[in-house]
């Protein structure tokens, strides 16, 4: 038996060392889907190193056949992540360690030139009285016509020219004509673009890429531009509620407001705890049964840091055409209860308006985490070999997650109730009179259940951070908006962050702890080197109440005259809505805006869940035991956790360890 259970432990233990030394700590990769939670397990679990490191050896085996039966180790515990920059960005877009908040499509405020004009409007062009009219409502490109819902705009390819017509089509053949001039004959593609300079024949180009159509004036629908912005690391801060959106006032527009900055974020994560073990021999006999109880006082901080460069500040006053700053930026829908507007990116991410998703400086939390009990049963005990098996309960005591804050602190597991199960096998490789080798396995397997926590999440056609963009939460709002605006007061948005959080259940699933070490044992004197694998499966999250349909849009913020929603936004460009508002038809506009309102199939609920995670953690430990028994002991230890991915952050520990028995 002991040479089963020796080649056993040494087969285990080769496999994490090399499992270990392909995981490359300094060099994460970064996660790169802007996920909005992150699950971190709590320390002191069953088979975790600070909890099993020298709290099973010989001499506590040779206490028990003394009729010691009990076991207690109480541990003072701290440590706090590595690699901080790579820890925030798993909550970025892309995973990019640096983000522009840029306001301006063009190079006057230090910014990439992303504007690209396609139709000048001295060419001529469909009017907003056509657009909104009965006939050709809502059809780009078309004074005439039925009530028609298109695609939103995409191009690849050079146009070839900077101005000439425009139309945009999904029927085949096309035979209308644009200002008098003729469009290619025979069959146009569903989605494409026809431009063309006047008097010549119209060329067709593909749509799959263009971003985005601004700037077109009030009086005439011409001068299109295109926002040609596909980089996800350079972001419009108008979506924050920093500066003005290109329009965000019908038929009264507002220049850009010019802003520029950077963030270079970081996330420190910090604990610390007080933990402690009891475990009762329940046999006089050197086999039987045992109980073992443990638990830890947690006190978790995580602080996110935005790192805030402002390149240039935002204007005072962005436009003659609005009223007083702080007064105009009430009512669109951010922080209503501020007097003055952000002004930057770190008053934004904490601006009250925002009930969820904050970085508002460091958040803490102190609580007990979670209980655990356990019944095992001791197979072997003898003076070279040691087996035993157990069953428990994960009793929750932590907190979940309200997604008030973006990283926020979570003590326990999220507060699931769990099963475990595990095991713990012992063989000496050599014993002197006064040295003892002997390597050890502990391995725990736990499955922890559904409970509803207060997650926030992301669209699929809208991308990551697309939570972070305005919306109309009703047809209501955003009639009251159209009204609003023709009164000449600016329309009152809703933050997406406040509707794309919702109550969801959460499945963390399986989870299993393995960990293999090296005791030293030389008189009073012990030593631990080990190496602990976690392997944890990805959560399982969907919503407890099913996703009304025909409510939210997103809030068109491109300088159109005529348009209230957009489909197609992200939060780095703005593209043009394909069916702008149907003023004066009647049951259209909101026909319109049930078609592009966000169902839940476009939701991106995995975005909401932790991933799978697979970490390495070497560890050594040092202890002393005195009194004439040796039956107590005092020991020191310190880990390194290690990830592949910034799934799972890197972090250190550190702790000392009294235990005894009796």
């Amino acid at each position: 038996m002991k040479k089963v259970i020796a080649l056993g432990l040494a087969t285990v233990f080769s496999l994490s060392l090399t499992a270990g030394n392909g995981n490359g700590g300094a060099n994460q990769q970064n996660w790169d889907t802007a996920s909005t939670f992150l699950r971190f397990e709590t320390p002191f679990q069953s088979a975790s190193p600070e909890r099993v490191s020298l709290f099973n050896s010989e001499d506590l085996r040779q206490k028990h056949r003394a009729q010691h039966n009990g076991d207690v180790q109480f541990i003072v515990f701290g440590g706090q992540n590595s690699n901080q920059n790579d820890a925030a960005a798993y909550y970025m877009p892309g995973g990019l360690t640096t983000l522009e908040f840029n306001a301006s499509i063009d190079n006057l405020n230090q910014g990439t030139e992303t504007a690209y004009t396609l139709w000048n409007g001295a060419i001529g062009g469909v009017t907003p009285a056509q657009l909104s009219g009965t006939a050709g409502a809502g059809v780009l490109g078309a004074a005439t016509g039925t009530l028609t819902q298109y695609i939103p705009l995409t191009l690849t390819g050079n146009v070839g020219t900077t101005s000439g017509l425009l139309e945009y089509v999904n029927t085949t053949p096309a035979t209308a004509a644009i200002n008098n001039q003729p469009i290619n004959s025979g069959t146009i593609p569903a989605g494409s673009l026809v431009v063309g300079t006047s008097g010549t024949t119209s060329e067709t180009f593909n749509l799959d890429n263009l971003t985005g159509l601004i700037n077109n004036t009030n009086s005439f629908m011409g001068n299109f531009v295109v926002d040609t912005n596909k980089n996800i690391g350079t972001m419009r801060p108008w979506n924050f509620g920093v500066g003005y959106a290109p329009d965000v006032q019908l038929n009264n527009q507002i220049s850009e407001s010019a802003f520029v900055s950077t963030i270079t974020p970081e996330l420190k994560r910090s604990y610390w705890g007080i933990g402690a073990t009891w475990k009762q021999i329940l046999s006089s006999k050197d086999v039987g049964f045992f109980l073992e109880v443990s638990t830890a006082l947690q006190s978790l901080t995580m602080d996110m840091k935005l790192n805030e460069h402002v390149i240039q500040d935002l204007e005072v006053n962005p436009s003659t055409n609005a009223s007083s700053y702080g007064e105009t930026w009430a009512n669109q829908g951010y922080d209503t209860g501020d007097t003055v507007p952000p002004i930057d990116m770190n008053q934004a991410f904490a601006q009250s308006a925002w009930e969820y998703g904050r970085i508002d400086g460091a958040q803490s939390v102190t609580r007990l985490a979670d209980i655990e009990l356990k019944l095992g049963y001791q197979f072997i005990c003898e003076d070279n070999v040691m087996s035993n098996m157990f069953v428990g309960i994960v009793i929750p005591t932590g907190n979940k997650a309200q997604s008030k804050f973006l990283a926020e602190p979570i003590v326990g597991n999220g507060f699931h109730f769990g099963l475990l199960f595990g095991t713990t096998q012992e063989v000496q490789l050599d014993m002197g009179s006064e040295t003892r080798w002997s390597m050890r396995s502990d391995a725990a397997f736990r499955y922890l259940f559904q409970n509803t926590q207060v997650r926030s999440f992301d669209t699929l056609s809208n991308g990551q951070w697309s939570r972070y963009m305005m919306v109309w939460e009703n047809y209501a709002a955003e009639q009251i908006g159209e009204l609003a605006a023709t009164a000449g007061v600016l329309r009152n948005y809703t933050p997406g962050i406040n509707v794309f959080t919702q109550d969801v259940n959460v499945t963390p699933r399986a989870q299993a702890r393995i960990n293999e070490a090296i005791v030293l044992e030389h008189g009073s004197f012990k030593a631990e080197f080990g190496w602990n694998m976690l392997i944890r499966q990805a959560e399982e999250v969907s919503l407890v109440n099913a996703w009304a349909p025909n409510n939210v849009t997103f809030v068109d913020a491109s300088n159109n005259a005529v348009s209230m929603f957009n489909e197609t936004r992200t939060i780095y460009n703005d593209s043009y809505q394909s069916s702008p508002v149907a003023t004066g038809v009647a049951g259209a506009s909101e026909a319109l805006y049930n078609l592009v309102a966000i169902t839940q199939s476009d939701l991106n609920i995995d975005s909401a869940a932790s991933p799978a995670a697979f970490t390495n953690t070497p560890y050594l430990s040092l202890a002393y035991a005195f009194n004439e028994e040796k039956s107590s002991v005092f020991s020191i230890g310190a880990s390194y956790e290690i990830s592949a991915t910034n799934g799972y952050i890197n972090d250190w520990m550190l702790w000392g360890k009294f235990g005894f028995t009796f």
